[in-house]
């Protein structure tokens, strides 16, 4: 980096109406060991179905939170924040992943699938696909089963027209925070050539990463590639190796990814380019800490993982209590460089 600029970038909790049994394929449960289950009407009201579900204990209370994979910090973490507020409030969880990982699309779509089946009182879901959870969104409103997107949203133009809708969406703005890293960049590296390597293809997510950290870019500042790796490590080291393979004077790469930009920075120094090159990415797991620690990753984008879990859970109640709740919940995010790095905890 051309120079050493002390930021701490963050967005404060920020809410908003206009926007936005088992291991890897089991259930896990907080709260109440023994989770009581409903039988559901797939054609009754949301207003029956929430008086019903309110009228409950919150011991009877059982909510499905469903993610994309066991895989990595972000899900264990999210788990442990999830199943703690459970338990603190007496209430069931059924914590869920799909037995193939992130790609394991229909394989989420099955959780969900059985989550409405057994009749729980609300789902927490992180979609793995635009667009494939959207017939089971819709299910769910039919069965009068409050839905909380976490992490990840889908396409509302394709679920309105399904009939469908969701109840809240819990987590970041993603356009922004990745913008905040980008204008890091821009204090703090040269301008040159840029390569970026993207998630999976079609993800709002992944989209959005991407789009917030060129918005931030200057004239400068040329992107010269952007390539998917599907969050996937050693997908970001072979996607890195032909970028640099193609355009060997790229001085940044921005990764979408916490495990994507350990690949890249893999294939830098495999490729005999750590000097040449400044590297970002997006998650601030314990392997970008001590990468920033080691010189190795100029910045990173931090949230509270576990805070943000809860936050989901607690929102998922609300709407099982027939309380209101806000269209979309923003979480704070902090942009982690070599200035900050050593106050984390």
């Amino acid at each position: 980096m051309k120079k050493v600029l002390a930021v701490l970038l963050a967005m404060g909790m920020l809410v908003s109406m206009a926007g936005c049994g088992g291991q890897e394929s089991g259930e896990t449960s907080g709260g109440k060991a023994d989770a009581d289950t409903k039988s559901t009407d797939a054609g009754s009201s949301d207003d029956a179905a929430g008086e019903k579900a309110a009228a409950k204990d919150d011991g009877d209370i059982t909510i499905a939170f469903i993610v994309k994979s066991l895989e990595n910090q972000f899900f264990t973490d999210a788990k442990e924040g999830a199943e703690a507020r459970a338990e603190e409030l007496g209430v069931n969880i059924n914590y869920l992943a799909p037995a193939g990982g992130q790609a394991d699309i229909e394989g989420e779509v099955q959780l969900m699938e059985d989550s409405i089946i057994k009749g729980v009182d609300a789902i927490i879901i992180d979609c793995s696909d635009n667009a494939a959870l959207n017939s089971s969104i819709k299910k769910a409103n039919d069965a009068g089963i409050p839905v909380v997107l976490f992490n990840d949203t889908v396409d509302m133009d394709d679920l309105e027209a399904l009939g469908g809708h969701i109840d809240s969406y819990v987590g970041l703005n993603s356009t922004e925070a990745a913008k905040q890293v980008g204008e890091y960049c821009v204090e703090n590296s040269e301008p040159g050539k840029v390569a970026i390597i993207e998630g999976m293809s079609g993800i709002v997510a992944s989209t959005e990463r991407v789009e917030g950290f060129k918005s931030a870019l200057t004239d400068e500042f040329e992107v010269v590639a952007s390539q998917p790796a599907d969050w996937d490590k050693n997908q970001a080291y072979d996607v890195m190796q032909n970028i640099l393979t193609a355009n060997p004077d790229i001085s940044i790469v921005w990764a979408v990814s916490s495990t994507m930009g350990m690949g890249a920075i893999q294939a830098i120094e495999d490729m005999g380019m750590a000097d040449k090159i400044d590297v970002y990415d997006f998650d601030c797991e314990a392997d970008d800490v001590q990468a920033i620690k080691d010189g190795k990753l100029c910045a990173t984008l931090r949230y509270p993982t576990q805070e943000w879990a809860a936050l989901a859970f607690d929102t998922a109640l609300s709407l099982v209590k027939g309380e209101t709740v806000e269209e979309n919940v923003y979480t704070e995010v902090q942009v982690i460089t070599p200035d900050n790095v050593d106050t984390l905890e």
